[in-house]
């Protein structure tokens, strides 16, 4: 896209933008639908498919979600080739690369021994004193904000999202969207005290400009396609 003069740090920030909107209104249903049928939390997590279209102007718009998105090797069947032959190879590992992405940023592959949460957690205790924030049982007279034990490990986990994945592709809330709040229509405590975090004085708002888009430069992960076969692929 570099080559055509497109600045990728705005477009996926724009992509950003496109899916946290698409998802939001529906939070609080996802929410409920957990706690309900989930009886585990913590330690996995749920792949939501995307399917995004871009007009002239590079406006991503989301066209649908999926909940259950095909990750399995596609097939294309082209009539003129008796034979089927794989139009798309290495599928599989496209999946599987995005899949070890993505459950390293959660976590699931951390190998500190608990390392990584208390250096977080130590990032945390720094910015909620800055803040005069605190826990509920060292609140004070003076406490600006009372954090419950859930709240306070929410904050740890942000603070290790933000380690993990950068502003790049850390998902909402970012000091970037802080101009979503009225889509959480109050009903989402957690994530409204998230944003109150970020869009704080010891938050992100300085990683990023005023269009949304990372400072850094930071590229967005893009798993990389190789030439591997696999022997389901000769039909």
């Amino acid at each position: 896209m570099k080559k055509f003069g497109v600045n990728e740090q705005l477009y996926w920030a724009k992509i950003k933008e496109a899916t946290t909107k698409a998802m939001l209104p529906v939070t609080q249903r996802i929410s409920q639908q957990e706690q309900k049928f989930i009886s585990r939390r913590g330690g996995g997590f749920h792949v939501w498919g995307y399917d995004i279209a871009t007009d002239a102007d590079l406006n991503p718009m989301v066209l649908e979600i999926n909940a259950h998105p095909n990750t399995d090797l596609e097939i294309v069947k082209v009539d003129r080739e008796p034979d089927r032959i794989n139009m798309i190879r290495g599928d599989r590992d496209l999946v599987m690369g995005l899949t070890e992405h993505m459950v390293r940023l959660i976590g699931l592959f951390d190998q500190s021994e608990g390392a990584d949460h208390v250096e977080a957690e130590g990032v945390v205790k720094r910015k909620l004193a800055k803040l005069g924030w605190a826990k509920e049982a060292d609140c004070g007279y003076f406490t600006g904000r009372c954090i419950s034990n859930q709240n306070y490990e929410d904050l740890i986990h942000a603070e290790l999202e933000e380690k993990r994945r950068g502003p790049m592709e850390r998902s909402f809330p970012t000091c970037s969207q802080k101009h979503l709040r009225p889509m959480l229509m109050k009903q989402l405590p957690r994530s409204e005290l998230l944003l109150d975090y970020w869009a704080s004085e010891v938050g992100d708002c300085g990683e990023y400009n005023e269009d949304g888009t990372y400072k850094g430069g930071r590229d967005p992960f893009i798993s990389k396609q190789n030439k591997k076969r696999f022997s389901r692929d000769e039909l």
